[in-house]
């Protein structure tokens, strides 16, 4: 059986594309335990937003893939979902997303950073080793989590 990241991982490449040639950004792959049930959830964007009727539509999109391909062992619920408004930044697009629009931030880290281990304000920039929030360059290993607001 393919461990947690792994079907996640799995799912991302599976849907990516045809989710893609449809319109939606595919943000996130999660599985989890949720109580004791297993939940796939694949959170989308696209232009425009997504409301009722995209999830639907990338519902429609990513449940026959699921099936077909039938990654997970045992029984699992799927959600298909908007990434939302406040989005938890992980992977290189995410950041390259949220510095386009200036959003505004907040991360915690492993390490205090001129004292302090949060930090809130406007994402400045980010690269591939380091973001830089009001000012203050972080190590992206030093980020415990970090979420912008996509409004």
């Amino acid at each position: 059986m393919l461990m947690k990241k792994n079907i996640a991982e799995t799912v991302r490449s599976l849907v990516e594309k045809p989710l893609g040639d449809a319109g939606f950004s595919l943000w996130n792959v999660r599985y989890e335990k949720e109580g004791k049930d297993f939940v796939l959830l694949v959170e989308v964007d696209r232009d425009g937003g997504v409301d009722m009727d995209a999830c639907s539509v990338a519902n429609d999109i990513v449940e026959p893939i699921i099936d077909s391909a039938d990654p997970i062992e045992g029984p699992y619920c799927l959600e298909v979902a908007s990434a939302g408004m406040y989005r938890e930044l992980l992977k290189p697009e995410h950041f390259t997303a949220a510095t386009a629009i200036n959003a505004e931030v907040t991360l915690k880290t492993f390490k205090p950073v001129d004292g302090k281990k949060e930090f809130s304000g406007k994402l400045d920039a980010a690269d591939d080793a380091t973001v830089t929030v009001c000012g203050t360059v972080i190590d992206k290993k030093n980020i415990a989590k970090m979420t912008a607001t996509f409004e």
